[in-house]
């Protein structure tokens, strides 16, 4: 839908078994029913973990919105850095600076107010301090971006493309995001002094207010060069409605499609696509002046609702926002501040929080079979099992959560550097199998660990070392135990297990299966 105006170098940075379901919780195949919560298992087992409590809650969404709207986006752009280019507003909440020639305007850096920037997002990504603030770093073959969070969906990003190393860049924006940091933390510093055509909106409060029915959506900032200035409306569940996709940006010297067919509507003249049963118009809202070039909307609706809405937004767009939150005055997260609805340890694994649990304490008893038949109905007994050893003889930073999808129980540490996998193999697998390679390649080796058959691998990129246990007299035999070590490096590529590792998880798993298998 978007028409830019600029050549980017940049590329766009980036920002697993069956299961059934219980009361919303995935069972592994095989396991019985996991009871809802508070409710037993079987005689001698202990129930299911208590849902978490006193999870973080997020800042008030209006008033994030109300505080990001004001932001004049070319004020956190450290102008003594990109001396060199010209810097403009992209949108009324984005800024570029851009490398002008006799041919092309190419982007080199630029600032998006308001960028989507949910906790999944940012688990790929690199953390950072920087000047106090929290922030996260992800990088490519082209471009280098800080993003700081100023709510649990929504961020500031900062982005350069590549000059020179992407490492040189990234430290360049790291540089430029201490500048922004100490804008941001008195956001009324920042705060537009001139008026920026449809500043005073962002996308998704002006398709909501110009809805009839509004409650019947969900709303996530989705422009192009501009994410602030566009929106998606997705029906919400079971609201019977169509999506609706809406895009305020500036673009230079705007045409519309010559070759669409124009009316037009609330005084406007508007280019209008009704071949499909979504209907798109284009307008220009307000011609360009200065720096700030004209004002161009697209929007993309059930054609029901398309020139309605149209009217409705012309009209609005004109006016300011109605009855608008207090803008809030704090913006940004200090480095121990929650900035997920995560908890605890959650915050540290590689997955995300929808899977996770914390660790509740519970005492397993001794033996394979009476271990799998509490797994079955408790997964953090496979967080008990492991405990002692990953924590001796691995590192005791690393503490326990719970995958319950997965019926795993993984060990994840603040510098997120590493994560233990451990698993209690189910009844109905042989022990062999669960490894990440056929034991028949050079990957793998079978051994002996405490008297019990085993074998060690490695995966193909030899970024994961693990080691499987048989509580029986052969891998061929179903069950046993199973524990790995998974490199990580948010935002990097991950590099191979460290060559201490193998002897720390084969110590681990020694421990274990001696104190509950033997």
């Amino acid at each position: 839908m978007r028409r830019s105006v600029l050549a980017l170098v940049a590329g766009c940075l980036i920002v697993s078994g069956c299961s059934s379901t219980v009361d919303g919780r995935a069972v592994p195949p095989g396991a019985a029913p996991v009871p809802s919560s508070g409710a037993p298992g079987p005689a001698g087992a202990p129930g299911p973990a208590p849902a978490p409590t006193n999870q973080p809650q997020d800042r008030e969404h209006e008033a994030i919105l109300a505080a990001l709207r004001q932001i004049d986006p070319c004020a956190l752009v450290d102008k003594k850095q990109l001396r060199k280019y010209d810097i403009y507003p992209d949108g009324p909440h984005a800024c570029v600076a851009v490398n002008e020639d006799e041919y092309v305007a190419t982007k080199a850096a630029g600032v998006k107010v308001g960028v989507s920037f949910p906790a999944d997002a940012r688990l790929d990504q690199k953390p950072l301090t920087v000047a106090g603030a929290k922030a996260y770093e992800a990088r490519d073959d082209d471009a280098c971006t800080v993003t700081i969070p100023v709510s649990f969906t929504l961020g500031i990003e900062l982005q350069r493309a590549k000059s020179g190393t992407v490492a040189a860049t990234c430290k360049s924006v790291r540089s430029w995001a201490k500048y922004a940091v100490g804008k941001l933390r008195k956001p009324y510093s920042v705060k537009q002094s001139a008026a920026w055509p449809l500043a005073a909106w962002d996308g998704c409060t002006l398709v909501k207010q110009s809805l009839s029915e509004p409650d019947k959506y969900t709303y996530l900032p989705d422009g192009d060069d501009d994410p602030l200035s566009g929106c998606k409306a997705e029906p919400a569940e079971g609201a019977g409605v169509e999506p609706i996709d809406f895009e305020a940006r500036y673009e230079f010297d705007h045409e519309l499609d010559s070759t669409a067919q124009t009316r037009e509507i609330a005084g406007k003249k508007v280019a209008t696509d009704d071949r499909s049963d979504t209907c798109e118009r284009e307008w220009v809202q307000r011609l360009g002046r200065g720096d700030i070039g004209d004002t161009v909307i697209t929007l993309e609706a059930p054609c029901t609702l398309a020139d309605g809405l149209t009217e409705k937004i012309i009209q609005l767009a004109a006016k300011k926002p109605e009855n608008p939150a207090k803008p809030a005055t704090k913006l940004l997260y200090g480095p121990n501040d929650p900035d997920s609805p995560t908890t605890g340890a959650c915050r540290n694994f590689s997955r995300g929080d929808k899977d996770c649990e914390e660790y509740q304490e519970v005492a397993p008893p001794k033996g394979y079979e009476a271990i799998a038949a509490q797994v079955q109905q408790n997964p953090h007994v496979i967080c008990a099992v492991f405990l002692d050893g990953v924590k001796a003889k691995v590192s005791a930073k690393l503490e326990p959560v719970v995958d319950r999808e997965r019926n795993q129980c993984i060990f994840v540490e603040p510098d997120k550097k590493i994560e233990v996998v451990t698993e209690v193999v189910p009844t109905f697998m042989k022990a062999r199998d669960v490894a990440k390679v056929p034991l028949s390649s050079s990957q793998a080796q079978e051994t002996q660990l405490a008297g019990k058959p085993a074998a060690t691998f490695y995966s193909d990129d030899k970024d994961v070392y693990g080691v499987v246990v048989s509580h029986a007299g052969s891998l061929d035999d179903r069950g046993g135990l199973r524990i790995e070590v998974q490199m990580q490096a948010p935002g990097l590529d991950k590099p191979k297990v460290s060559s201490d590792l193998p002897d720390k998880i084969n110590q681990a798993m020694t421990e274990t299966v001696t104190k509950w298998l033997n």
